[in-house]
């Protein structure tokens, strides 16, 4: 959980300082480190002998947390591997997503300004991967091109031990959170494969997100079982971080990730039990994420991209250009995951239903929902192009890997 928990921080940091003309530099890799320390030190030395007591009754290894550590050297390595020639990383993403990432490096955080790499004067692209990327540039000192290949590939593992507490949550079984990583890591073409693209900003978007829907989860849990004020708070205030550093990543996750919030609620009341505190937690986590990505959503409006996505919005679904329904055409989602897999998660949806296991609904609910929303067209609705079947394919191995 911890990667996915943590990004958020970085993007919050540089864009809230940036945005009243503030720039701190390295500062921002290290500062979230020394108020770690300063807060957790005196808090670990004052309980260091139940802690001691904690780590020796737990110290026991089982055969999943073997088969785990040896799944996690795996991914480790084989990502690692995939870059072990290259100087720096891939294709045209990694390209645009080097220069912004040296920019933040050379500038010592936010900027408008973009020579001399390019004519610009306005930045409105999500930089959540690239804040992270450039406080590894600041930590290390290499390039930002050299960043963003190495960060890449770390969120790559990270994307994918991520999903080990969301279907361990899903289940009550250590095995199939080492079942899905293994899966993931291993045998599905995604992530694995946006090392060849650079196609790094959606990666950290999904990277956060499995955290985000474990905290979902654990808040209406919870709810039900501790009056905690404490908890309730702890868990609002993580979860605000964890929606506004998912929309500094990536807008386009963001949507998906709001689709999942309205299948936990659709599916909430039928089967997830929730009470009136899980929801005003629930709610006030999302109005926290909301109140941080503000300023930024309002510098948006600089750029051509809100505007965009308006005019798809507005563009009824039988005026959409056929340039649109070509750049959105289905079969690439169709054709992402072998027939076999398609089918498997098929039955594996229908044994959630059948065993009424309430977050396996919820994730079929979220996937029908994505379906719906990157086709609008189907439903006569308006916004194709938005979400674009492309992102979905690449994304779906997320709630796949994990029923």
């Amino acid at each position: 959980l911890a990667p996915g928990l943590s990004l958020g921080i970085y993007p919050v940091l540089i864009v809230l300082t940036g945005l009243v003309g503030l720039r701190f530099g390295s500062l921002y890799a290290w500062l979230p480190l020394a108020v770690a320390a300063a807060v957790l030190g005196p808090r670990v030395w004052k309980r260091r002998q139940a802690l001691s007591v904690w780590i020796r009754a737990r110290r026991r290894s089982t055969v999943e947390h073997l088969i785990l550590f040896g799944v996690v050297a795996m991914i480790v390595f084989s990502r690692l591997w995939a870059i072990r020639a290259l100087e720096v990383p891939m294709w045209g993403d990694s390209y645009q997503h080097s220069v912004l990432t040296q920019l933040l490096l050379d500038r010592s955080g936010l900027f408008t300004d973009w020579a001399p790499y390019a004519d610009m004067l306005t930045l409105t692209y999500h930089i959540g991967f690239h804040s992270v990327s450039a406080a590894l540039g600041w930590v290390t000192g290499m390039s930002g091109a050299q960043s963003v290949m190495w960060m890449g590939q770390f969120l790559n593992i990270a994307a994918v031990m991520a999903l080990y507490p969301v279907a361990k949550k899903m289940t009550r079984s250590s095995w199939a959170g080492v079942v899905a990583a293994a899966f993931a890591a291993l045998v599905s073409t995604y992530p694995a494969y946006y090392v060849n693209w650079g196609r790094y900003t959606q990666l950290a978007g999904q990277v956060i997100l499995p955290g985000l829907i474990w905290l979902i989860w654990t808040t209406i849990e919870q709810a039900r079982q501790d009056d905690s004020r404490t908890a309730r708070l702890a868990l609002m205030g993580v979860m605000g971080l964890a929606w506004a550093g998912l929309a500094l990543s990536h807008y386009r996750v963001l949507i998906l990730g709001l689709l999942f919030a309205a299948a936990t609620l659709v599916s909430g009341f039928w089967l997830l039990k929730l009470n009136r505190r899980s929801l005003l937690t629930f709610a006030a986590g999302g109005a926290l994420g909301a109140l941080l990505f503000t300023p930024w959503l309002l510098h948006t409006l600089e750029g051509t991209l809100t505007s965009t996505a308006a005019q798809l919005l507005a563009t009824p679904a039988a005026q959409t250009p056929d340039s649109i329904l070509a750049y959105n055409e289905p079969s690439s989602l169709f054709q992402a995951f072998f027939p076999a897999t398609w089918a498997l998660v098929a039955l594996a949806f229908l044994i959630g239903l059948w065993r009424r296991n309430a977050y396996s609904t919820c994730l079929l609910i979220w996937t029908l929902l994505m379906i719906g929303a990157t086709n609008p067209g189907w439903l006569g609705l308006p916004g194709a192009g938005i979400i674009s079947n492309f992102a979905l394919a690449i994304f779906m191995y997320l709630p796949f890997t994990v029923v």
